[in-house]
């Protein structure tokens, strides 16, 4: 099992193309790769998977096909992947022993699975290293199709291979601040169930937070504030689209986001505590 570590942006089609020429800091940026990615998402006419909190994808490249499964739990920072070569374009069941997919591979769910959308991506990937961090940079543009709509993808991504969190946050903030980007903590599978289901740009609600026996406080902490800024950022498209309801869902995110440093505040340094404080008053 993988676990995927990384921060995503979206930025309008016309500065994409800067970020390929990103200088930062204390960091090396490797030579550019570039590969065509068609990716099949695939559920039950009910969406099984995703109520149980999984992914199930077959992706072509480079004349391959790659089966992922994901957990999907949107308040992690980190997901869990597990990925197969397999033969063909359709999903290889035998192939989620030992995944979190594994108590759900009945004959049932082989005869009910079905394509849910498609993405279809140019990417362009550049490693990324510092002193103590490998790290790599995606740019992806291209499109999901679902349900006879599509829907635009022109995003970033910068993933964590090895080395201290801390790097892909510095890195990820000069990337913020350079690019004009802007953060989205929302997965292209996410849009794609967003325009099967006909949702588009609505307003975003709080999503259920799982918190573990065994975590530590900060690792609640981090749940609970992912969920908050997700609910938050999602609002985003909404607010363009002036709708009220997406002005109140950010706003009650943002208070979310409060409350948990407020609860959390003798578990967090004193000094970003009160300064985050202080910015989300502002």
């Amino acid at each position: 099992m993988g676990v995927e570590t990384e921060i995503k942006f979206r930025m309008p089609k016309r500065n994409l193309g800067s970020s390929s020429k990103l200088r930062v800091p204390g960091c090396k940026i490797g030579e550019p790769s570039e590969s065509d990615l068609l990716s099949t998402y695939f559920d039950t006419r009910k969406h099984k998977l995703k109520r149980r909190g999984l992914l199930l994808r077959v992706r072509q490249m480079d004349g391959k096909h790659v089966q992922t499964i994901k957990k999907t739990s949107g308040a992690q920072f980190g997901r869990g992947e597990w990925e197969t070569e397999i033969g063909g374009r359709t999903p290889d069941l035998d192939e989620a022993n030992g995944t979190p997919l594994q108590r759900l591979a009945s004959n049932k769910l082989r005869r009910k699975l079905k394509p849910i959308f498609e993405t279809s991506v140019h990417r362009i990937t550049m490693p990324v290293r510092t002193k103590r961090s490998e790290l790599e940079l995606a740019i992806d543009h291209g499109r999901i199709v679902a349900a006879g709509h599509t829907r635009r993808i022109e995003e970033i991504e910068l993933e964590l291979k090895s080395g201290p969190v801390r790097d892909l946050l510095r890195i990820a903030k000069a990337l913020e601040r350079k690019l004009a980007a802007e953060l989205s903590l929302r997965a292209k599978a996410d849009q794609g169930y967003d325009l099967v289901n006909g949702k588009g740009h609505q307003a975003v609600f709080a999503e259920p937070i799982e918190l573990e026996k065994r975590m530590s406080a900060i690792e609640g902490f981090q749940v609970i504030a992912r969920s908050a800024l997700r609910h938050f950022s999602g609002n985003a498209d909404a607010i363009r689209k002036l709708d009220p309801e997406g002005v109140h869902q950010m706003r009650v995110g943002l208070r979310r986001l409060r409350a948990a440093i407020s609860l959390f505040s003798k578990a967090l340094a004193t000094a970003k505590t009160e300064k985050s404080r202080q910015n989300s008053d502002g």
